[in-house]
């Protein structure tokens, strides 16, 4: 943060040289700059903590929720978590739209409805994705570069404890116990969906984790032509689609984690074992060639096929360089940060301001202002506007 204060000290100091104006502005105009620059695209991570926004058509007493929300409240306990903490918030088909901009990731159900139902019936619900479909637009504005796709209906069967390293007993194969906490459970299903959630969180923007959509009527929502995902997934103009829907008999019960993946954070605790024989593991494969995603787990059934992917960006869980790892700051270049700011002095300042000399909009501001800093902001802003009105007032004018 220092570094980047300083250089932007830098930056105004030459800029206020250039037009006349006092090293008293350079100072103010510096430290306003890294006050306004703060992210855009997302509300960053609370150390320790990521806010997770789950999308669920389940009732709000159904199995499926209150499952989800014990793991909410236990996942940092799991020692392969990392200790990182959920702060859970559902929204479902009749929600009012959230502001999916201040959340590290969406969780979006599975087409798989077990335990949906209320608790008081014993049948599942008809999956709706239309609340996903609805807010299209917002999802694709809040979108970051961390998207993870899974044929697998990972979210059902963490909570049912499925594992491939569970015995099998009487021809069949039993759970880990108890689910969600047992000894055994994290290589399966749970640590399928609790790497997925925690790895989509730490990128820039909105981090997406979908589960299966396929098997139940009404499932089938990726392909959809008002799904966010229908372009990278239809075939890019093709007339065949880069997803396979498995059907009886053809699902994929003996994935394999490839060796180019095996260091993957998606897969940090898990093997090939684990995520076998759920019965069933994985519902649907992708392509392993769609362009931006990497395969995580391949299908051995289906050689062509991978049955979960993530975008390729990233795809070693490490930041890049070119971007803040959650949890910081990231700037908003001066070059761009400095007319916001100007714009807002101007709008504040005395009228003796030349208004030729401000022509751009607050739109950088405002952005901001949307993020939570509109006070602070304001206050500072107000304090700019009135040093700046002084030295306008006695002649010191800014000349382009």
């Amino acid at each position: 943060m220092v570094p980047e204060i300083w250089r932007i000290f830098s930056q105004a100091l030459r800029w206020t040289r250039q037009r006349r104006t006092t090293f008293l502005s350079a100072i103010l105009l510096a430290v306003g700059c890294a006050v306004l620059s703060v992210p855009i695209s997302s509300v960053a991570a609370k150390r320790g903590e990521i806010d997770v926004l789950w999308y669920t058509y389940a009732d709000t007493t159904s199995r499926y929720r209150n499952g989800i929300r014990m793991l909410a409240e236990i996942v940092h306990r799991l020692p392969q978590s990392g200790g990182l903490r959920w702060n859970l918030r559902f929204f479902d088909p009749t929600s009012p739209r959230p502001a999916f901009e201040r959340f590290n990731v969406l969780v979006i159900q599975s087409g798989e409805a077990f335990g949906s139902g209320s608790s008081a019936e014993t049948g599942n619900l008809t999956p709706d994705f239309s609340g996903i479909f609805r807010h299209r637009a917002w999802i694709e504005k809040a979108r970051g570069d961390r998207t993870f796709l899974t044929g697998a209906d990972a979210d059902v069967h963490a909570l049912g404890g499925n594992t491939g390293n569970a015995p099998v007993r009487e021809g069949f194969r039993v759970t880990c116990n108890p689910p969600l906490v047992g000894r055994n459970c994290w290589d399966g299903a749970l640590g399928h969906l609790v790497n997925a959630v925690n790895w989509a969180s730490q990128g820039r923007g909105l981090g997406i984790v979908s589960m299966v959509a396929a098997e139940f009527p009404n499932s089938r929502w990726w392909l959809d032509r008002d799904s966010f995902l229908r372009a990278e997934l239809s075939g890019l103009g093709f007339h065949h689609s880069l997803v396979r829907i498995f059907g009886p008999g053809t699902r994929e019960n003996s994935p394999e984690i490839p060796e180019s993946a095996a260091r993957h954070p998606l897969n940090r605790g898990l093997t090939s074992k684990g995520l076998s024989d759920w019965n069933n593991s994985f519902h649907a494969g992708f392509s392993r060639l769609i362009p931006g995603y990497v395969p995580i787990v391949n299908s051995t059934r289906y050689p062509d096929l991978a049955v979960a992917i993530a975008s390729a960006k990233d795809s070693g869980g490490h930041s890049s360089g070119t971007e803040s790892p959650k949890g910081s700051r990231s700037l908003v270049p001066f070059e761009l940060a400095i007319p916001g700011f100007l714009s807002s002095v101007s709008d504040l300042a005395p009228s003796t301001v030349p208004s030729a000399e401000y022509t751009f909009k607050r739109n950088s501001v405002c952005s901001v202002r949307q993020q939570g800093d509109c006070s602070a902001a304001d206050r500072f802003t107000e304090f700019v506007a009135w040093v700046v009105g002084k030295e306008l007032a006695i002649g010191r004018t800014i000349n382009d």
